[in-house]
């Protein structure tokens, strides 16, 4: 009887650590780049407490490779590793945490006469 008692505990755990692999760890920088003509590096400084992300986002300079801040971002983040956030210049990020991934989409507002545009993008670390 001990021996299935230890089995069933250790399925039990396995499957609660299982069901919060999506949401652990998210804190951190993610890097990717944009699924765009031009290739555009991201990286995403993420905080996250209690669902609340905060951070700052960064861009790649076209000339000299090099990071520049676009600034703070500010969203949520789901039980279910739904991640969504807006950086300052009014960018939206939305996504899915998948492990040591995070699969999702830019979008761009829309500029002058230019319409918005998304483009999707994979984050890791």
């Amino acid at each position: 009887m001990k021996v299935q008692s230890l089995k069933i505990s250790t399925l039990t755990l396995w499957l609660t650590l299982l069901s919060c692999q999506t949401t652990m760890g998210v804190s951190g920088t993610w890097s990717g780049q944009l699924e765009s003509p031009n290739k555009v590096g991201v990286q995403f400084a993420i905080e996250e407490k209690g669902g609340v992300v905060t951070g700052r986002a960064f861009w790649e300079e076209s000339k000299t490779k090099g990071f520049e801040v676009e600034g703070q971002i500010s969203g949520t983040l789901t039980p279910d590793g739904k991640i969504r956030f807006t950086t300052e210049g009014e960018v939206e990020f939305s996504g899915e945490v998948l492990g040591n991934v995070i699969k999702g989409t830019v979008t761009f507002p829309a500029f002058r006469t230019k319409p918005a545009y998304s483009y999707p993008v994979t984050l890791a670390r």
